[in-house]
Formats: structure tokens, sequence, C-alpha cells
């Protein structure tokens, strides 16, 4: 999992940290928690581009991209 590309999806999770600015972003997986990951970003976001997303915000992305 670690190294993988993921996509940020809207959730109530999301919206309670105040995060939901960055669904639709795909990322990196820094490290995975049983609550969620630390992923990074390509681009900043407040300053900082590796943020820990919930469980419920997150979306595998295949291979190819798609």
């Amino acid at each position: 999992m670690i190294g993988k590309q993921v996509k940020v999806i809207p959730s109530n999770a999301l919206d309670e940290i105040h995060l939901s600015a960055l669904a639709g972003s795909e990322c990196e997986v820094m490290s995975v928690t049983d609550k969620g990951m630390w992923v990074k970003f390509m681009h900043e976001f407040q300053d900082h581009n590796e943020w820990f997303i919930p469980k419920q915000s997150i979306q595998m992305v295949s291979s190819d991209g798609k």
C-alpha cells in the first residue's frame, strides 16, 4: 500500500476535519493506520503537502491511472 496512488473522495469524516477542499485530489500513500492514511500531495494545501486522510475518504486508483 505504501507508495500507491489513491484519490481523496468526499465524506463526512473529511468535512469534520476541514479538509473537504482536498476531495478529488490524487496523492501517494506514505503510511497506513487503522483509521486512515498519511498521504503526500503533489500540491500544497494550507502550506503543507502531507495530510492524514480518514479511510472513508480514500479510493484506490488503478495501476493504469483510471
